[in-house]
């Protein structure tokens, strides 16, 4: 479910955004060779908490039928950290990181007068997926999606979500539905037709057999944090009905 990489060597800092990640030349355990984009901690605002929402974040997005880059954990060691801070001018502490696959060819968001129909299917799993991790981080002015080479909307950035499951005033009814009417998308899917039953059936493929895998492929040292947003999506998902009203009513 998750694989386990070893960062190698600096491919270069991708300077845009925030958090400024590495695409770094990684290693697997059968001496595979894959470029990785990755967060670390010592990248500007990239905390161990911010890596297991990101971490998280991608996962749960992939299993509501989002598109992503697909995650997985690199491993960064002590020389290569050093080697890192060196180039980066950033403290790149060794230890467990968080990377996705190396996506080319993608084009940035832009403003479109139409979706094709399986964008606009895309594009509702992804609003309903920022509603669920309650994720401010994708406005118009800060679009964190773009098409893939095969045309499909993907999305990127998740270190955002579930961020009120540690600051609890963040989150209630209220926060949500403001959340819903800034969100990129918004314009797009209000007053048209989706597929209700399908994203029902998709949440329930994130209970607690699907987190139990989770949380014991994550480094021990994550899990308390990671439990917590554990607790708050399976809130949802044991509520779904009434969740699901709220969003239909959103977007009538």
């Amino acid at each position: 479910m998750l694989q386990r990489w070893t960062a190698v060597s600096l491919v270069e800092q991708l300077r845009e955004g925030r958090t400024q990640p590495m695409l770094l030349e990684c290693a697997s355990e059968n001496n595979q060779s894959a470029q990785k984009v990755v967060k670390a901690v010592g990248l500007p605002e990239v905390t161990q908490r911010t890596l297991v929402c990101e971490l998280l974040g991608n996962l749960i997005a992939r299993a509501v039928g989002v598109v992503t880059a697909e995650p997985c954990l690199v491993e960064i060691p002590n020389a290569v950290a050093q080697q890192l801070s060196r180039s980066t001018a950033c403290p790149i502490l060794a230890g467990w990181a968080v990377g996705c696959e190396y996506l080319t060819n993608t084009q940035a968001w832009k403003s479109v007068k139409q979706l094709s129909q399986k964008q606009q299917a895309q594009a509702f799993r992804l609003f309903a997926f920022d509603m669920l991790a309650q994720n401010a981080d994708r406005r118009p002015e800060k679009p964190n999606c773009g098409f893939t080479a095969s045309s499909d909307l993907w999305a990127y950035d998740f270190d955002l979500c579930f961020a009120h499951c540690f600051v609890p005033l963040l989150g209630g009814s209220d926060v949500l539905e403001t959340l819903a009417k800034q969100h990129l998308l918004y314009s797009t899917l209000k007053g048209q037709t989706h597929d209700w039953q399908g994203l029902k059936h998709a949440l329930q493929q994130i209970g607690t057999s699907w987190w139990s895998e989770v949380l014991y492929n994550l480094p021990e040292s994550w899990r308390s944090d990671a439990e917590r947003v554990r607790d708050s999506v399976l809130q949802v998902v044991g509520d779904a009905d009434n969740w699901l009203q709220s969003l239909r009513r959103w977007l009538m």
